[in-house]
């Protein structure tokens, strides 16, 4: 819970796409612990990400808000990569990404891959899953996936009850210096990793990316 739930305003998106297109940034992702999907302007955002001169404007979503008129806009906004979490197959899927429903989701992929083939054929579409929701039949997750989509992948899953990770005194994190995350309201975080907001740096309204 990042004790944030509500949507990035049009305005501060524009200035934040607008100083990290000066600056030369390669990729913009809409992601970290919320639905982009779900944001009114999700469209006008791409658009004027690519706009600002942004190489590659990507999104991480559940499919669940995706319509084919929001496919046909995101596709005509010229998005360059698009990542659903698709976790399982049938009831695996419907158990982890309720309330959901599989047969649908997968005919939001089918239509996705259509619109991106007619509209925008250079973006990438992707699926991932946790690998516990795939592990005992991967094959025929890939096999299906792969007749949609460019890209499959899984994820480990992440178990802390059963698995100790050892400190090392001299590992370095490379992320602090590879990805900036900023929330919905503009918080820079020192970790991009950080979703509870332990560390605030400073926000987007005060002070340029």
């Amino acid at each position: 819970d990042m004790g944030e739930d509500e949507f990035m305003t049009l305005d501060l998106f524009k200035k934040i796409a607008r100083e990290c297109g000066e600056g030369g940034l390669f990729t913009m992702k809409f992601s970290m612990r919320g639905e982009p999907l779900m944001n009114p302007d999700i469209v006008e955002m791409v658009a004027y990400a690519k706009e600002m001169g942004i190489h590659e404007v990507w999104i991480n979503t559940n499919g669940g808000p995706l319509t084919e008129k929001m496919a046909r806009g995101l596709m005509d906004a010229r998005v360059d990569w698009i990542t659903m979490s698709f976790d399982g197959l049938g009831e695996i899927y419907e158990s982890i990404r309720r309330p959901l429903k599989y047969d649908k989701q997968i005919e939001k992929l089918k239509m996705l891959r259509e619109i991106r083939d007619a509209h925008n054929p250079d973006c990438m579409l992707n699926v991932q899953s946790v690998w516990s929701a795939i592990k005992e039949n991967p094959q025929e997750y890939v096999d299906l996936m792969k007749g949609i989509v460019d890209r499959v992948a899984s994820n480990p899953d992440m178990n802390f009850e059963e698995f100790m990770l050892v400190p090392d005194e001299g590992f370095i994190c490379p992320r602090l210096w590879q990805r900036m995350g900023i929330t919905s309201t503009g918080n820079y975080l020192k970790c991009p990793s950080d979703f509870q907001m332990e560390e605030i740096m400073c926000n987007a309204k005060d002070y340029t990316v």
